[in-house]
């Protein structure tokens, strides 16, 4: 897997490729920590021209290098909902998950964000604060640090770990976090397929998370590159169409998504009429897989 920042003309010819059309979320997230995206300043700087597109414009961090310069950075650019991955909810949880003691430095970086998003007046700006889901974690600890900041607009929630490819035996017999498990006899088409793409640094375009993950370019879950057709074209394209269809009626799925459990985590929005799935449901169209309690 090539490791690196996307390019500001890819990025550029991405959002370009959306052809003006409205969409729920732009969110800034890849398998690394954004705030060490050398194009950071210009890429905000790009997707402010297309801000009016987004109902929500979001970026994760872990929150390490949230220093009150990168604050003010997010603080003045258009994103308006940000994810803190601290992950865990005591210091001891923070080194065993993490392998660092960042734990009292992050909280304190949060808290900071936090404030300083009321210098800027920026109360349109969400902030959620995600925990792993682990017996190393306690919901009473997070809510007590965060008592004082804890509103409408800044959340804290459970994150359910969901099984993937990548995953190894010796990562399920020693594992620190609850990685969900599921009856594939119960399988519902995942609603990922329907509601979201991610983009990589090469420009392809994957429906789920599980292609960004596996192999990259050469998954099955590869759709199609952004250089050579339009997001919303290739969202639409008969690749993707085919996955759907196969899962709607039960049939063989991309190898990527056999051991994959993001499906029951996500709402299913069909309903079985015999042996075929047929969408029935718009109700739940962008729940994650959280446990938000808000």
């Amino acid at each position: 897997m090539r490791i690196g920042d996307i390019d500001q003309k890819l990025l550029n010819l991405a959002l370009h490729s959306l052809d003006g059309q409205a969409f729920f979320e732009l969110g800034l997230v890849g398998l690394g920590e954004p705030l060490m995206n050398k194009n950071l300043v210009n890429h905000l700087r790009s997707i402010s021209q297309f801000s009016l597109q987004f109902q929500r414009i979001s970026i994760n961090s872990n929150g390490t290098l949230m220093s009150l310069e990168f604050a003010d950075l997010l603080l003045d650019s258009p994103v308006n909902f940000i994810t803190f991955s601290l992950n865990a909810t005591n210091r001891e949880s923070y080194r065993s998950l993490m392998g660092k003691d960042f734990f009292d430095k992050v909280v304190s970086n949060i808290k900071a964000f936090i404030e300083r998003r009321s210098l800027h007046k920026r109360q349109d700006l969400k902030v959620s604060i995600q925990y792993m889901s682990s017996k190393l974690n306690d919901e009473k600890e997070i809510n007590q640090i965060f008592n004082d900041y804890i509103s409408k607009d800044i959340i804290v929630y459970n994150r359910y770990i969901f099984n993937k490819p990548s995953l190894s035996a010796e990562d399920f017999s020693n594992r620190k976090v609850d990685i969900n498990q599921t009856n594939s006899l119960k399988r519902y088409p995942c609603w990922s397929m329907y509601s979201r793409v991610y983009v990589d640094i090469d420009g392809n375009v994957y429906p789920c998370t599980m292609g960004n993950d596996c192999y990259r370019a050469n998954s099955n879950l590869n759709i199609g590159n952004v250089s050579e057709k339009s997001i919303v074209d290739i969202f639409k394209d008969c690749k993707i169409s085919k996955i759907r269809e196969c899962s709607e009626k039960n049939q063989a799925l991309p190898s990527e998504c056999n051991s994959c459990t993001l499906w029951s985590l996500l709402p299913n929005n069909f309903e079985l009429n015999e042996t075929i799935w047929l969408y029935n449901s718009t109700e739940e169209l962008r729940k994650k897989e959280l446990d938000r309690r808000n």
